[in-house]
């Protein structure tokens, strides 16, 4: 039984249409400017998640998160969304190093330039990890 539901989940998450946005097509192409390598709309074997870029062979996931992955709370503040946030959890317990890039960062940093800086700067980090 159990089997059977993991199965039908399983292939429910592998039937929803992906949909590449804007800003991750803006991000992917930026970030393989800086690190080639960088696989778009992965799926892990282990979670059955796709993954926005993912470095297969350093297990680095890279998340864009955009207006739909928050909810707004007091003080016009914007944390991460449930569903969010659970596939953060879930891909850091399957060994990925996940970075998330929000569309309110990628936006504040204007030019190409600063967006390579920034993602240079965040892939040092986690490969250092």
């Amino acid at each position: 039984l159990l089997d059977s539901i993991h199965d039908k989940c399983q292939a429910a998450m592998q039937d929803s249409s992906i949909r590449v946005s804007r800003l991750q097509n803006n991000v992917g192409m930026i970030l393989s400017e800086v690190r080639k390598g960088f696989e778009e709309e992965f799926v892990d074997e282990h979670t059955s998640y796709s993954i926005d870029l993912a470095l297969h062979s350093s297990r680095i996931a890279v998340e864009v998160d955009g207006p739909s992955h928050f909810i707004s709370c007091r003080n016009n503040k914007q944390i991460l969304n449930g569903s969010t946030l659970f596939k953060r959890r879930l891909l850091t317990a399957a060994g990925w190093k996940v970075i998330n890039v929000s569309y309110s960062k990628w936006g504040s940093l204007g030019n190409d330039l600063k967006k390579k800086e920034f993602i240079y700067s965040i892939l040092c980090e986690v490969e250092i990890r």
